[in-house]
């Protein structure tokens, strides 16, 4: 078995897929070439792997996007260029259709930005609270848009843990309705 710090510097990589260099090219290709319109097709339809264009996908992105994604036990990662296209990326995938987020004032100004002024053009809406540790504040907010939109809770400080493993009943039935059941205890382990 490896360890984490060899998995990170040699996993998933496969030498030979790039000329036998010992470690990922980094590739500055905006385009990569199509061998016919039919592969061109293929690729923007997702039927088969490879690269088109750079900014859609790259061959040294996506060495990072594998690695990351051992090293985490997980299926695939995404990497993005910045945080605020990490926070927007996962937030208008989790809230896509009519979604709605709750979220404490005191984020990163950027992000309160972009849930006021430029996730609701995806249908995205956000409720904010003064404090996210107040469960009746959260809980009122749920209230309101449990039967209009799907409930997704954005809890974007670092004591979202600690609530959810310290918490009381009244905790956990507030997080219970916010995700599903398998998710919330996924969390506590």
């Amino acid at each position: 078995m490896c360890h984490v710090e060899t998995n990170a510097i040699h996993g998933v990589y496969t030498a030979a897929d790039h000329a036998h260099a010992a470690v990922p090219p980094i590739y500055l290709s905006a385009a990569f070439h199509m061998e016919s319109a039919e592969h061109g097709d293929a690729l923007s339809a997702g039927t088969q792997d490879g690269f088109s264009y750079s900014r859609v996908a790259n061959p040294t992105v996506d060495v990072l996007e594998r690695r990351l994604a051992a090293l985490e036990g997980g299926r695939s990662a995404v990497a993005v260029a910045s945080g605020m296209a990490a926070v927007s990326f996962a937030l208008l995938c989790a809230a896509e259709g009519g979604g709605r987020i709750i979220a404490p004032k005191t984020l990163y100004g950027a992000s309160v930005d972009a849930m006021v002024s430029f996730f609701p053009q995806f249908g995205v809406h956000t409720d904010f609270v003064r404090d996210i540790n107040d469960l009746a504040e959260v809980e009122a907010l749920i209230g309101l848009t449990r039967d209009q939109f799907a409930q997704i809770g954005m809890i974007a400080q670092g004591d979202f843990r600690r609530i959810l493993l310290a918490g009381t009943q009244e905790r956990r039935e507030i997080f219970r309705r916010i995700f599903h059941t398998e998710r919330y205890e996924a969390l506590q382990t």
